[in-house]
């Protein structure tokens, strides 16, 4: 055994750090619970407000819903983390953070309060309207308008932890920038850089980054304006001009490079799903490998199996030789996970008549397979392939954290060099929301489609 593999296998550092990691894992924990119960709460009021008979509420309401649930994860922290404090503090005048703990509440109940929002509508519609009509004759109310607004809870003040020191973007140190949204005139560099750390490194990509955790470099930047920045006062059109839409190739180059890896860490999915649902059903002595893989595929974090594939994968295997191909590799190996209990539950759907009745014709396996079992294994799970895709796309936005050039990527890219993040980072969003929702939208009307025509109980 070589010795870089020996030290690769070394696992004395997760006794040595075990302080450092059992606090991130109560951390985890603290941060999984708050936001299921945000999450909760939110996603009941929206489905209150998608079943109410006034249509602002249930405008309200479905809006809340798409916005969430077509939002990528990442993508809504980092909004939420440092655009959501300049926002209101443009409102309220003053200069506010977020600790990194409330802004992952926030983030990720947001996200899947959507999801629950779905959730609970559909248990609200599956009540029969006989109970809500006995409810009225009992002289009960039914306003969800009401109900909703009887149960809303109180809010509370997260307060930081004494001693934390949160991680803020740099412009947040300007005391000028609520007021005149003034930017600082070069892109700071990286103090204390720990090379050794792989994450930390890829993180902050060599010194030109968006997560900054010096306050006394935000001071050297106050009083400075950058020429070809002008002072705003607040959230312009002009703004816009000179963020966004001037600086649209860059945005379409990273586009198209999130299109590029979706597109092959999809196709790299179905392949690695069929051959893995394959030797689960047909092949008995490797069936315990591929259950294995598909739970390991499943239950492990796109993050962790992101920097797994990028700074392990090199060291076991010798490849891949570079982020971009260890970006769809390890989106492709999470989706191929879930691909392949999809297959698995449409071949096993198809009769097994069917089967017996191609081989008493005197098909072959592989041509009963090819030609009776898959074709009708594509038609029934073709809409939830491409609801896998959607996922993908979602995914896809932590490959800049391994320095993909992607659309997330350039985007922080411009952050580091304009110090405003309002606009780009709401424009990135937007972006990703849109394309979630193009993508999410064909694929209910392929599931319709299938459905009418071929009459296919398919569900996405």
């Amino acid at each position: 055994m070589s010795e870089s593999l020996k030290q690769a296998l070394d696992l004395s550092l997760f006794w040595e750090y075990r302080a450092i990691l059992l606090q991130g894992l109560v951390f985890n924990a603290l941060v999984f619970l708050c936001g299921a119960v945000l999450a909760v709460s939110a996603g009941l009021g929206a489905a209150l407000m998608r079943v109410n008979r006034f249509f602002p509420m249930r405008l309200i309401g479905t809006l809340h819903v798409e916005l969430f649930r077509n939002a990528p994860d990442y993508v809504m922290l980092v909004w939420v983390h440092f655009v959501l404090p300049l926002l209101i503090g443009l409102l309220i005048r003053r200069r506010i953070e977020f600790h990194p703990f409330v802004s992952s509440v926030i983030a990720l109940g947001l996200i899947y309060s959507g999801y629950f929002a779905e959730t609970f509508r559909a248990g609200i519609e599956a009540i029969p309207r006989g109970n809500l009509d006995a409810a009225r004759g009992f002289g009960m109310s039914v306003r969800t308008a009401d109900f909703a607004a009887h149960h809303a809870a109180p809010s509370h003040p997260w307060h930081a932890a004494r001693g934390a020191q949160p991680i803020r973007l740099a412009i947040q140190g300007d005391n000028h920038r609520v007021a005149d949204r003034g930017a600082g005139p070069d892109v700071c560099g990286l103090d204390g850089h720990p090379a050794g750390d792989a994450s930390l490194t890829a993180l902050y990509r060599g010194g030109a980054h968006v997560f900054f955790p010096h306050p006394d470099a935000l001071k050297r930047r106050a009083g400075f304006q950058r020429a070809l920045a002008p002072q705003d006062p607040g959230v312009t059109m002009d703004n816009w001009e000179r963020l966004v839409w001037n600086q649209r190739d860059a945005l379409i180059a990273g586009f198209a490079v999130t299109v590029e890896v979706c597109v092959i860490a999809f196709f790299a999915a179905i392949i690695g799903g069929l051959v893995l649902c394959v030797v689960r059903l047909y092949i008995a002595p490797l069936r315990p490998i591929a259950i294995l893989l598909i739970e390991f595929f499943r239950d492990t974090p796109i993050f962790v199996q992101l920097m797994w594939v990028s700074y392990v994968w090199p060291e076991l295997f010798g490849f891949p030789g570079s982020f971009f191909s260890a970006g769809w590799i390890a989106l492709g190996l999470q989706s191929s996970g879930y691909l392949a209990e999809t297959f698995r539950t449409g071949i096993e759907g198809v009769p097994r008549g069917q089967r017996e009745a191609a081989f008493s014709a005197g098909m072959s396996p592989a041509q009963t397979f090819s030609r009776i079992v898959m074709p009708q294994v594509v038609l029934a799970t073709a809409p939830s392939i491409v609801n896998q895709f959607t996922v993908i796309v979602k995914s896809s936005t932590l490959v800049s954290v391994i320095t993909v050039p992607d659309l997330m990527s350039q985007s922080q890219r411009l952050v580091n060099i304009w110090y405003e993040p309002i606009e780009i980072l709401t424009a990135t969003a937007g972006i990703y929301i849109l394309f979630v929702f193009l993508v999410s939208s064909a694929g209910k009307r392929l599931a319709d489609h299938l459905r009418q025509r071929y009459g296919l109980a398919t569900t996405f």
